[in-house]
């Protein structure tokens, strides 16, 4: 049976070694969980963002279906022109436009959330 007493330091090294890959193991950790942390923060101020331009968009949609609505009367009335019908058709189109564009956002930026959360599998 041998015992070597002295071994040149080797399982110092090898301590050492293993505690710098405990270290470095420890700092990827954190990097990631701080990543991960970044990135469903980020994920929830575009929700937010989504969700008030869908509000704006609801809003603009509605105000361009009272200006059709009333340069049509203003028509019918005979104190407007076909002109005025037609700007308001434009706008209640781009309206319409805009709050497909917002809800696009919100759907995008709920499904960037669950991504970074990690259930975006769980999604229905």
């Amino acid at each position: 049976m041998s015992v070597p007493i002295l071994d040149g330091f080797r399982r110092e090294a090898r301590l050492a070694e293993q505690d710098a890959v405990v270290r470095e193991s420890q700092v990827r950790e954190r990097d990631l969980r701080q990543q991960i942390a970044a990135d469903v923060d980020g994920a929830l101020l575009d929700l937010h963002s989504a969700e008030a331009q869908q509000a704006v968009a609801a809003e603009r949609l509605r105000l361009a279906g009272q200006e059709l609505s009333q340069s049509r009367e203003r028509f019918k009335a005979g104190v407007a022109g076909n002109i005025e019908v037609i700007d308001a058709q434009s706008n209640l189109i781009r309206a319409r436009d805009t709050d497909i564009d917002a809800r696009f956002a919100a759907a995008t930026a709920r499904v960037s959330l669950a991504r970074a959360a990690g259930v975006a599998r769980t999604l229905h």
